[in-house]
This record gives structure tokens, C-alpha cells and sequence, in this order.
């Protein structure tokens, strides 16, 4: 497709040593712009390239301005199902272990992701759907192109991503720490009291990860142990979750992100979390206890010591990390919101996908809840009914 833009254009990256020369650049390019996070770091995709690539094809989109690149879109090409379809899918390099994805964008937002989506639709015999994953809701990424696949009139749906709770540090411990729940505060005092019956208990913040050191090993010791080995969501779960966490976390100690934290009772590791640090911001990624020690709750023993040190500790925000789940709530009202868009191929295939995802699955949805309403109502007039008779008699 000829480029209508005279002085914009487009490169794609599909070698993985071309993807390792740009380094440089596109660290400082991700530096300027306002998308700048550490899941978007040039390493970031390296480690998970080296562990999940396999089977996926790079699909890097460079565009470039007067030969200065001004965007990066770092794409990639899988064979997946959707809805028990086999489909060909253009996204970002992501999967779950991914917070958050987006385009890094320097300047001309509008035309760069224009091109970009000019360059896909140019391109569309290498896919049947575009899903561009969790997108930051406060991107300008998610106003912006949801008004250009409008504008080409090209088949789309948005809908909600993942969530992320997290805590604005702005106050002191003491403060903040304060105005928690009297009872979750009860609850956290009690958990300590019960684990410190166990032995001697000590918390560790580890920010170095040599190749020799064990530390690995030990967390991933933690998660083989841990209830979620059994749903394959442990972070030892899989050979690519070990390759991954462990060359991220030797990059990640280089780079000074590194931040892993271990409970022991009686010098036994039973608990950990696995953090990155990013210019003032703490993400968390991976969290898991040894299952024996349910009943005495070292991972909530750790949270509130991690929490407690962050607020210490000169740092600006903590994201919690994908998932809004009763006990992150408990620490903060914030959450980080994302979106999914999804672009749709022209064919039989593709509409059949759409229709399922936006509209067949939103009706259901909706008939759900309305049947849920209508068994309530059904159910309080049973009630006022009863009590009318009874009144009666």
C-alpha cells in the first residue's frame, strides 16, 4: 500500500537480531514518550521473546520521521483459537505475565497509529484478527484509535482489559496506615501474632540475582509448594516462566529494577513476592506462600511489611498487580484500567468472531443480569406476600 504520508513511513522488524541492534534507540525513544513504562523497555521483550517466542513471528513496526524513528509498535504474528476458531492474530509481545501493552509513540499520534493501521490492512492476508491487549485506559492510544478504525470504517470492538489496584504513596506510613479499616488492621495484628508462635521470622529484600546465588531457586521452590501449582498458574508452572523470571531478573539487577522480597520462619523460606522497580513506580508481577502455612498467612504478613517500606522508602506509586481481588482492596479504592481493541478481517471467519465477541456473548450477558433481576423480584414479592397473609391471620 503506497504511503500517502511525504515525509512518515514504515519499517517492519521480523529478525530477532535486527529486534536486538535497536536496543539503544528504542530505549530512548520509550524514554520521551508518555507511555514510558518498564513493561515496555527494550529487555522487557527480550526475555520474553527468548521464553515465549517460540511458535510466534515478530511483527516490529518502526515508523519513522525524516529518518528519525518516532514510533514503535512491538507487534507480533501467532496462530491461536478464539471461540474454538483457528485463527491467524496480529498483537502485541504479550501474554500473562504482561501487566500492560501499548505503541510507543513520540509525537504525531494520529498519523503514526494511522500508518500503522494502513500498513495492517495492507498486510491482511497475515491475519484475521488484530488484538491490541490492555491498553492503559488513560492512553491516549485508547482515545486515538478507536476514532481512526471509526474513520476507515474498518470492523473493531473495545472492551474492558485488565485491572490493576494500586496505592498513590503521597502521605506518611503512619497516616495512610491509619485510615485502613480498624478491623483489616485487627486482622493483619492478629496474622503476625499467629506466625510468630511458628519460630523466629524474618523478611528479606533482595536486589541483586547472580546466576549462582540460589534466590531463584528458592522462589521457585515457593511456587511449586504453593496452591496455584495446582491451576498451572504458578510462577515454576512452566519451563517458559522459569526461563523468563530468571534471565528478567539477572537484566533486572543490572538495571537496578530488581526487587524481590522473602519470608522465612526459622531461616525456611515460606513466602515471597517478585517486584520491578521503574523510575519511582513498584509493580508487581508474582506473588505465591507455601500452602502448609495457610492458616497463619505469611503472604499478608509480607504485604503489609512491603507496603509499610515502600511509604519509607521515597517511591511514588505501588501497582498491585493485575486482578482486583478482595485483599489488594483492602489496601486502596485506586485502580489502573485497561482496554482491549480488536480489529476485525473482512470474510466469513472474522464477522463470525465479532458477532460472537460483541454481540451474541453481550446479549447473553444482559439476559443474565435481567433474569437475576427478574428472580429477585420474584422472590421479594413471594416474601411481601407471605407477609401480607401473615398479617392477615
Amino acid at each position: 500500500m503506497p504511503n500517502r504520508y511525504s515525509k512518515v513511513n514504515i519499517a517492519k522488524i521480523d529478525n530477532f537480531n535486527d529486534f536486538l541492534a535497536l536496543e539503544k534507540v528504542w530505549n530512548q525513544v520509550l524514554e520521551k514518550s508518555p507511555s514510558d513504562t518498564v513493561f515496555l523497555t527494550h529487555e522487557w521483550f527480550r526475555c520474553w521473546w527468548q521464553a515465549y517466542g517460540n511458535g510466534n513471528n515478530l511483527f516490529i513496526l518502526l515508523v519513522e520521521d525524516e529518518g528519525e524513528i518516532i514510533a514503535v509498535a512491538p507487534l507480533m504474528i501467532s496462530k491461536e483459537r478464539c471461540r474454538g476458531f483457528p485463527v491467524k492474530k496480529v498483537g502485541f509481545i504479550e501474554n500473562n505475565n504482561s501487566p500492560q501493552s501499548n505503541f510507543i509513540i513520540l509525537a504525531k499520534d494520529k498519523e503514526c497509529l494511522s500508518l500503522i493501521v494502513d500498513y495492517l490492512r495492507g498486510n491482511n492476508n497475515l491475519w484475521d484478527i488484530v488484538l491490541f491487549n490492555n491498553i492503559p485506559k488513560e492512553s491516549r492510544t485508547t482515545d486515538i484509535l478507536p476514532e481512526i478504525l471509526a474513520e476507515k470504517r474498518l470492523l473493531s470492538g473495545i472492551r474492558n482489559g485488565t485491572s490493576s489496584p494500586y496505592i498513590t504513596i503521597n502521605s506518611d506510613w503512619q497516616n495512610y496506615y491509619s485510615k485502613r479499616s480498624k478491623k483489616f488492621r485487627e486482622v493483619l495484628n492478629n496474622k503476625a501474632n499467629r506466625l510468630k508462635k511458628l519460630g523466629t521470622i524474618t523478611i528479606r529484600e533482595f536486589n541483586n540475582c547472580d546466576q549462582d546465588d540460589g534466590l531463584m531457586t528458592e522462589v521457585f521452590e515457593i511456587g511449586r509448594r504453593s496452591w496455584k501449582v495446582e491451576k498451572k498458574i504458578a510462577i515454576s508452572s512452566t519451563k517458559e516462566n522459569r526461563k523468563f523470571f530468571s534471565e528478567l531478573s539477572k537484566i533486572a539487577s543490572r538495571k537496578g529494577w530488581l526487587s524481590i522480597w522473602l519470608l522465612y520462619i526459622n531461616d525456611c523460606p515460606v513466602a515471597f513476592e517478585y517486584h520491578l522497580r521503574y523510575k519511582g513506580k513498584v509493580y508487581a508481577l508474582r506473588a505465591a506462600y507455601v500452602e502448609e502455612y495457610r492458616e497463619v498467612s505469611p503472604g499478608s504478613v509480607l504485604d503489609k511489611h512491603i507496603v509499610e517500606h515502600l511509604f519509607k522508602s521515597g517511591f511514588t506509586e505501588y501497582d498491585l498487580g493485575p486482578g482486583v481481588v478482595f485483599y489488594k482492596m483492602r489496601w486502596t479504592s485506586e485502580i489502573n484500567l485497561s482496554v482491549q481493541i480488536i480489529l476485525f478481517k473482512n470474510g466469513l471467519l472474522a464477522y463470525l468472531i465479532y458477532l460472537i465477541e460483541f454481540r451474541i456473548i453481550g446479549f447473553l450477558k444482559k439476559l443474565a443480569f435481567y433474569q437475576e433481576i427478574k428472580l429477585r423480584i420474584l422472590s421479594l414479592s413471594k416474601h411481601l406476600r407471605r407477609g401480607a397473609v401473615s398479617r392477615k391471620r
